[in-house]
C-alpha cells in the first residue's frame, strides 16, 4: 500500500509539475499577477471599472488554466485510479465471498454434522468428531442460547460466525459483541489431516472457541 501510494505521489508530482510550466508559457502567471492587482486596486478605490476589469482578467485566468491539458490531466488521474482500486477492491471482495462460499457448500454428506437447537446452551468437544480426510463441517443455528466449542490442538479449523445480539470469542485473539460475521482460519487449516470447518448462526447468545489445554 504505501509502495503504492508514493507511486501515486510521485506520478502527480510530475503531472503538477509538466502543468506548472505550461501555465508560464501560456501566459497564466502574467494574466494571473494582473488579476490580484486588480482585485487590490478594486477593493481599495471601490471603483467599479476597476473591479469589471478585475472580473475580466480573472476569466482569462480560469481559461488560460482550463486551456491546459495537464490540468485536466492532473485531476483525471486520481479519479480514474481511484475508480480502478475501487473495483479491484470490490472484485476482491466478491472473490473472496464467491471463495468461501464455495468452501462451506463443498461438502460431503458424511462428513457434514448438523445441529438445529431453537433455544439451547451447547459444549462441542470437537475430538468427538469422526475424522474425514476430505474435510469435515460443523453447521449450528438456533435462535438463542450460548454455544461453546472446545478444539483439540491438532485439529485446525475455518469459523464462519454470524451472531446478531451476544459476545464471540475467538480462541482468546478476537474478541466482537454485537452484529457481527466473523469468519476467520487458524493457522495450517489448509494441510491440517485434522480439520473442521464451523458454521455458527445464533440471533442472541454468546459464541466461545476455545482451544483444549
Amino acid at each position: 500500500m504505501n509502495r503504492r501510494i508514493t507511486f501515486f505521489a510521485v506520478v502527480e508530482a510530475i503531472i503538477l509539475l509538466f502543468l506548472l510550466v505550461a501555465l508560464f508559457r501560456n501566459g497564466f502567471i502574467f494574466f494571473l499577477g494582473l488579476s490580484l492587482l486588480f482585485s487590490w486596486l478594486a477593493r481599495r478605490s471601490r471603483s467599479r471599472v476597476l473591479g469589471v476589469i478585475c472580473a475580466v482578467f480573472w476569466l482569462i485566468t480560469v481559461i488560460q488554466i482550463l486551456k491546459s491539458g495537464f490540468f485536466w490531466l492532473a485531476i483525471a488521474f486520481p479519479v480514474v485510479l481511484g475508480f480502478v482500486v475501487y473495483r479491484r477492491k470490490n472484485s476482491n471482495m466478491t472473490s473472496s465471498a464467491t471463495e468461501h462460499r464455495s468452501f462451506y457448500q463443498n461438502v460431503n454428506t458424511k462428513s457434514t454434522e448438523e445441529a438445529q437447537n431453537e433455544n439451547k446452551n451447547e459444549l462441542i468437544d470437537l475430538a468427538d468428531i469422526h475424522f474425514h480426510e476430505s474435510g469435515n463441517n460443523l453447521a449450528i443455528r438456533k435462535n438463542s442460547g450460548n454455544t461453546k466449542i472446545i478444539v483439540p490442538k491438532d485439529v485446525e479449523v475455518a469459523l464462519n460466525i454470524t451472531v446478531r445480539k451476544g459476545i464471540v470469542n475467538v480462541l482468546g485473539k478476537m474478541t466482537e459483541i454485537n452484529d457481527v460475521q466473523i469468519r476467520y482460519f487458524t493457522d495450517n487449516y489448509e494441510s491440517a489431516p485434522k480439520r473442521v470447518a464451523v458454521m455458527i448462526k445464533v440471533d442472541n447468545g454468546n459464541v466461545d472457541i476455545i482451544r483444549d489445554l
